[in-house]
């Protein structure tokens, strides 16, 4: 019998986990394949955040669409996340979507205190999907990421690509998972805005 959809948001959810485990071994291929299937829903999600035509002008959504990739590609890389399916990525995505447009237009309106766009200024409309160098530039940031890391989360780090859960993780290293998470996520977060990651800039 025959694939009932094309759609890739009703991609297996074995299938979908083999792909994502291709990701965070930075696959370039893999990457590609994950922004070629995913990122178009990302793209109307970002556009819908970019509605109101103030905020569209003064935030770029393909500067949108690439910070989130660049984020998402080194924490996944890091073991951050714990993704299922389909729906689960694409709900993170809208997250940090939504997240990446709100500290944009607030660090925007800061530095123009509050004065009205002007007409005519040029706004970018025509988001891409990284390019293959691109996509081998956050592989080498997350090798940087994790380089950076102090030896107690690289351990952690280790253990995540090694396919255990979060919970399996603090039974091996000590402490309960949630605190782990925590903290490996404030770390990341410091790390991707050093590396200029969330910004798009790679």
């Amino acid at each position: 019998m025959g694939r009932v959809t094309d759609d890739p948001t009703q991609r297996p959810p074995a299938e979908f986990r083999a792909l994502l485990a291709r990701v965070r071994a930075s696959d370039p291929s893999a990457a590609r394949e994950l922004v070629g299937a995913y990122g178009p829903a990302l793209q109307r999600e970002v556009r819908g955040r970019l509605a109101d035509p103030r905020l569209g002008r003064t935030v770029g959504e393909n500067d949108v669409v690439q910070a989130v990739l660049g984020n998402f590609f080194v924490r996944v890389a890091l073991g951050q996340y714990d993704l299922e399916g389909p729906e689960d990525l694409l709900k993170l995505w809208a997250v940090m979507a939504r997240n990446k447009v709100t500290s944009s237009a607030r660090k925007r309106d800061v530095a123009r205190d509050g004065e009205p766009f002007a007409e005519g200024a040029s706004v970018d409309v025509s988001p891409s999907e990284p390019s293959p160098v691109a996509l081998a530039n956050l592989a080498k940031l997350a090798v940087e990421a994790r380089g950076r890391l102090a030896p107690e989360l690289l351990q952690v780090v280790t253990l995540r690509e090694e396919g255990l859960s979060w919970t399996e993780v603090g039974q091996r290293v000590g402490g309960s998972p949630g605190a782990l998470r925590k903290r490996l996520t404030r770390v990341l977060d410091d790390l991707v805005e050093s590396l200029g990651v969330g910004e798009g800039r790679w």
